[in-house]
């Protein structure tokens, strides 16, 4: 451990009772891994945030680093950790991104679609020819909303028999 993260933790651990208004003296515990996260020591919720608990109240930890360090976060953002270890309370770490952004960047699989630009069942989107443009501006895959067109009419014209 050197003298500036030492420094950090002192200062974190300082200013995090003025932050959340408490005159009792919490122990912040955490230690820093290869990758310069600052991994928290406490309770980790059930997605794997480090949390503690102020007069039954859950505090989260990369919340509280941020606002610390950083400054306050706008109602209308979530804190997104650039490490991608949500254990990690290093404010250089995280950043406050809007709700979609945040959703962007995760790995759930139409999010991963998204960045990729290809449709649910694989076509490439990023080639113009393959979308179909809605008049608000959006877009679907042109090949899957043909071969949904092609499923309906069969189908209708099943029914009109």
């Amino acid at each position: 451990m050197n003298g500036i993260q030492d420094q950090q933790k002192l200062e974190f651990a300082q200013n995090v009772n003025q932050l959340i208004g408490t005159e009792k003296n919490h122990n912040f515990r955490f230690h820093t891994d290869e990758h310069g996260c600052w991994i928290w020591d406490g309770y980790l919720s059930s997605e794997g945030y480090g949390f503690f608990n102020i007069d039954k109240q859950r505090k989260y930890a990369h919340r509280v680093s941020y606002q610390l360090f950083i400054g306050p976060i706008n109602k209308w953002h979530e804190i997104d950790h650039l490490c991608r270890d949500r254990a990690c309370i290093n404010p250089f770490h995280l950043e406050a991104v809007t709700s979609r952004e945040n959703s962007l960047r995760g790995n759930h699989p139409l999010f991963t679609l998204h960045r990729e630009r290809r449709c649910k069942r694989g076509h490439d989107l990023s080639i113009e020819e393959n979308r179909q443009y809605r008049p608000d501006g959006r877009y679907r895959c042109k090949i899957c909303a043909g071969e949904c067109l092609k499923k309906w009419r069969n189908k209708k014209k099943q029914c009109a028999e």
